[in-house]
């Protein structure tokens, strides 16, 4: 994978992540508007959704609203409708309230899961 259009500007192009990048972005999982990939940071768990979401080519919803009490960002909606529409993610329930935790790290058996889920739909 060509290294060389990558403008992210914390991103080492010479580095292994560099090119699993470009092809993250020549796929169309990751989006280039961000100046910053930022590889070396946990990632949250609408991130995480969202990559692994678009990686799995399912069809993303296009809603504007959630079902989530904590899923206010605009971006974060579709994904995170469509993997509760699926049965990727359910959320739990605090204080009454379905939340999804989006901005929170994401563990690797949340991640395990949600692979499984998106490659069962298949």
């Amino acid at each position: 994978t060509d290294t060389s259009k990558l403008t992210y500007a914390d991103v080492n192009k010479t580095t292994w992540q560099a090119q699993v990048i470009a092809k993250a972005v020549e796929l169309n999982i990751v989006s280039t508007e961000n100046k910053n990939f930022r590889p070396n940071d946990n990632i949250s768990r609408a991130e995480a959704l969202k990559i692994l979401i678009g990686a799995s080519w399912v069809k993303v919803s296009e809603t504007t609203t959630s079902s989530f009490a904590d899923v206010t960002v605009a971006w974060m909606k579709p994904y995170t409708e469509t993997a509760k529409n699926l049965g990727i993610v359910s959320g739990q329930m605090v204080n009454w309230k379905l939340v999804f935790r989006p901005t929170a790290s994401i563990t690797r058996a949340e991640v395990a899961k949600i692979v499984v889920e998106t490659t069962e739909l298949k």
